[in-house]
């Protein structure tokens, strides 16, 4: 007899502590990195909680890491960092994660669309004029939609001398 019971929804639980769910990606991150790019994490505090799902986390984190890597040609650095800030007395603490590498950065033409859907760095045809169908160019509308779902800001700038930099604020949930 086949059971009429329904499949319940586990409801997603919000991070409650954002240096413990960065960490936990680490081996994931390195691995989708690759062996020959070296992938670093280094939480200054930020054990607080945040509007955010530890899946969303993983899934901007994943966008972010896999873009940097493959911007890079197999060999570099991509740095992951996270800390808090107070600000001015009275205002709420807030979080700051940065993703860094040292590959070519960002073209400046795209900085200021580079969170639009469809946006992709790639070229849809390849050398011998046939259609790449790699990047939709959704994954980084994708972490600025997470991002903001979770009241948090993402910016892209380039790094000087080389490299690109994704930078996320997000506000600590008070409880």
């Amino acid at each position: 007899e086949v059971s009429s019971r329904q499949w319940k929804n586990i409801p997603a639980e919000p991070i409650r502590n954002m240096a413990e769910g960065l960490l936990a990606n680490r081996s994931l991150l390195a691995s989708l990195a690759g062996p020959t790019i070296a992938l670093t994490v280094d939480a200054q505090g930020g054990a607080v909680p945040v509007r955010m799902t530890c899946e969303d986390l993983t899934r901007i984190l994943v966008n972010l890491v896999k873009n940097a890597a493959e911007a890079m040609s197999a060999v570099g650095r991509i740095h992951i960092t996270l800390w808090e800030s107070c600000g001015e007395p009275g205002n709420s603490p807030w979080l700051t994660l940065n993703v860094e590498d040292n590959g070519p950065g960002l073209p400046n033409k795209i900085l200021e669309s580079i969170f639009e859907p469809r946006h992709s760095n790639s070229n849809p045809v390849d050398e011998n004029n046939a259609w790449t169908f790699r990047h939709r160019g959704l994954g980084l509308a994708i972490t600025r939609s997470v991002v903001e779902a979770a009241g948090g800001l993402i910016h892209a700038a380039n790094r000087d001398p080389v490299g690109a930099c994704f930078q996320i604020e997000l506000p600590v949930e008070i409880a």
